[in-house]
């Protein structure tokens, strides 16, 4: 089940990706990502009080909040590539992310299955196919300020959802939608 949702996640992601690109140039970095992680919040609000009698300990707490300021790293990072880089370009770099996540899992000794590996190829070549056969837009600045920034943003990515789990293991992580996003 986790993969599926995994692979849904990753289409309503490229998705969001084609849409930042064009977005991120007309209105900018900052207003693009406070829309989106205000929209969110909204959303998320009404779970995260519901859910508050399971009340998360300080550690999760804290941890929520650290995964929070990390995905604010990689939204900015994240927007800043697709404003400046090439969709083909960008994606299949930012779309690696889960293979950062695999490597975290197996420095920590966690055991990875060949399935999970399998799933995380499909994500990034998914991504690679689809970026390579849109638009041959043209690259407006060098491309290594794109790889530099769309490395950035999947690390930082990764970096979010290990502290996100931890946060979320030690309980109360409905809760913590609403804190993690603000």
């Amino acid at each position: 089940m986790s993969i599926i949702l995994g692979l849904i996640a990753a289409i309503a992601w490229g998705f969001h990706d084609l849409c930042v690109r064009y977005v991120s140039q007309a209105t900018g970095i900052f207003a693009s990502l406070i829309t989106v992680l205000a929209i969110g919040s909204i959303l998320v609000l009404p779970i995260s009080v519901y859910a508050w009698d399971t009340i998360p300990t300080n550690q999760s707490l804290l941890l929520g909040v650290l995964a929070g300021l990390l995905f604010g790293f990689a939204g900015i990072a994240h927007y800043k590539a697709f404003s400046i880089g090439p969709v083909r370009l960008v994606a299949p770099v930012i779309a690696a992310y889960p293979v950062f996540s695999i490597g975290l899992a197996v420095w920590q000794g966690t055991p990875v299955s060949i399935l999970q590996w399998m799933a995380v190829m499909m994500i990034v070549a998914g991504v690679g196919y689809v970026a390579a056969s849109g638009d041959k837009e043209s690259v407006q600045e060098p491309p290594q300020k794109a790889i530099f920034w769309s490395i950035l943003a999947a690390v930082g990515f990764a970096l979010t959802f290990a502290v996100g789990q931890a946060a979320s293991q030690q309980g109360g992580e409905l809760a913590l939608l609403f804190p993690t996003r603000i």
